[in-house]
């Protein structure tokens, strides 16, 4: 039994006679066919039966407004922006919006692969691209995700045997933890929004430069 008229019908049944008239008008009529729902009234199955059925509807569809992917373009906004306090950018559709704040939310931060992977719609038609900002910085995954206390580089190579701080307490060189960030082609105002973006998912005390080329 899935509707009000079959439920509300059932429990009737073992006491009234459902073909009368008036049970049909006031609680519930079981061969009522509802029209085009714009009020309660409209599902035709009686007065209680049809203003149960509108509030068991009305309660199913608030409760898929909890989930922003199939929520009404009004609840997107009401959630996002009013209750999470997050402006939607100029022109942004519902479904950038929603993806951006899964990634705020929800996405992996604070590592060189979650920042191209989240920008990459910034630039075009190549990904995105990190570079440290010099050759002792200490700048990697390992110390940039921020999820240990230090860690002893044994990759062959000139910082062999280095121990990497995380960014927030250490410095390379004398030097603030840098990286620079390469775009492609990106628009003016996706520049704004990608500075936006990455200034949530970095680590803290690193710096970087954004550079757009032109391809």
């Amino acid at each position: 039994m899935n509707t009000v008229k079959e439920f509300f019908g059932n429990l009737l049944s073992a006491v009234y006679n459902l073909s009368g008239s008036v049970i049909k008008s006031l609680f519930v009529d079981l061969d009522g066919t509802p029209g085009a729902i714009t009020q309660p009234m409209d599902y035709n199955i009686g007065a209680i039966g049809s203003t149960l059925e509108w509030l068991r509807r009305l309660t199913l569809d608030l409760v898929d407004q909890l989930f922003l992917d199939i929520a009404d373009p009004e609840y997107v906004s009401f959630t996002i922006e009013d209750f999470l306090g997050i402006g939607r950018y100029d022109g942004e559709t519902d479904a950038d919006l929603i993806d951006r704040v899964k990634i705020l939310l929800f996405g992996q931060k604070m590592t060189v692969p979650a920042i191209i992977e989240h920008c990459s719609r910034f630039s075009t038609p190549g990904p995105p691209s990190i570079s440290e900002g010099g050759a002792v910085m200490a700048y990697a995954d390992v110390s940039y995700s921020d999820v240990y206390g230090s860690w002893q580089n044994q990759t062959p190579g000139p910082e062999f045997d280095y121990w990497i701080f995380p960014a927030m307490s250490s410095s390379g060189a004398g030097q603030s933890y840098y990286f620079i960030l390469t775009l492609q082609n990106t628009g003016s105002q996706e520049i704004v929004q990608a500075v936006d973006l990455v200034n949530k998912l970095i680590a803290a005390g690193v710096d970087y430069d954004i550079i757009i080329e032109t391809v």
